[in-house]
């Protein structure tokens, strides 16, 4: 190092303005107030066990599916979304939105809801089906996706009390 002095000066300088930086984004994020408005895993819990049906059906919705949800009482939707970008708004009373939490992926979200309801509802209390959507975007999307789907495949051998089903509904004929 030809300056050591310049150099080091630089370094402590870059190296405080980071930490400062970081501690301040901590607590004055633009997502925190965000995340504090959306639901959680509980709340969808406490949905499941209000549901006088033994079987309870959870849909994974992606957050830009746009097909009409069904009504049915002993149904509920989850999607999840990042809180950077606008809140979403729920269509339905029993389509929960959850935040993607920092430090997290999509599947890891999936994960941890289903450990939680594991953990939360006895075995035997409740049939849990879960349904997850067949992609049908563009062809980068479904690439991308094949990951995500291969992991999927693999959360029966982790969660063998649930039922899986993944599918995608039949189109009507248009007149």
């Amino acid at each position: 190092i030809a300056r050591p002095y310049g150099t080091s000066l630089w370094f402590i300088i870059t190296m405080s303005v980071l930490i400062l930086g970081l501690r301040i984004a901590s607590y004055r994020a633009p997502e925190i107030p965000k995340r504090r408005a959306t639901n959680n895993v509980m709340d969808v819990i406490f949905k499941i066990m209000e549901i006088e049906s033994k079987d309870v059906h959870i849909y994974f919705r992606r957050p830009l599916e746009s097909d009409p949800l069904m009504n049915n009482k002993n149904s509920l939707f989850v999607s999840f979304y990042t809180p950077r970008l606008d809140s979403p708004v729920a269509v339905h009373e029993n389509h929960f939105w959850l935040a993607i939490e920092r430090r997290l992926n999509l599947f890891q979200m999936v994960e941890g809801f289903l450990h939680t309801i594991e953990y939360e509802i006895p075995y035997g209390e409740k049939e849990i089906h879960l349904h997850f959507g067949w992609p049908l975007s563009s062809w980068v999307d479904r690439i991308s996706i094949g990951i995500m789907i291969h992991n999927i495949i693999r959360l029966p051998r982790k969660f063998p009390h649930f039922h899986y089903h993944m599918n995608h509904p039949k189109k009507e004929k248009s007149a």
